[in-house]
């Protein structure tokens, strides 16, 4: 769905699905910022997604791009709480976007995220993710 502005959204969030916590494990959020990721995006989404902690609400940040990334979004729609695609200002203003998306979630409340390069691994729950190559973070 796309707004006056060409910012593209979707996700599970965009359909009025919110993530919830399951009992005695924590709500773990992982955001991939992306541009122009195609080549490799698919293989962090799927590492994301492989991931056996019970909880995870995975959200993607895109800055516009023209190569087939959205595609592969789309693909994943429906395993991804929320993405959007916009033209954004760098990698640090796609990062504060996916932040914003975090804090909106929580009710203002604070969290910490660590930032890694391409796919992740939570400590304990998750088995081992891929280090994309693509131009794209997950934290």
């Amino acid at each position: 769905m796309a707004d006056l502005n060409g910012k593209l959204e979707g996700g599970l969030r965009v359909r009025g699905i919110h993530p919830v916590a399951v009992p005695g494990k924590p709500l773990v959020s992982i955001v991939t910022v992306v541009y122009n990721g195609a080549a490799t995006l698919e293989r962090t989404i799927q590492s994301v997604l492989a991931q056996d902690h019970p909880s995870i609400e995975y959200i993607i940040v895109d800055g516009g791009s023209k190569d087939g990334t959205l595609d592969i979004v789309r693909r994943y729609e429906d395993r991804i709480a929320y993405w959007i695609s916009a033209k954004d200002k760098g990698i640090y203003d796609a990062m504060n976007k996916g932040r914003g998306a975090l804090h909106r979630r929580m009710g203002g409340h604070d969290q910490r995220g660590r930032l890694v390069r391409g796919g992740c691994r939570i400590p304990g729950h998750a088995r081992g993710g891929r280090r994309g190559d693509g131009e794209h973070r997950s934290w």
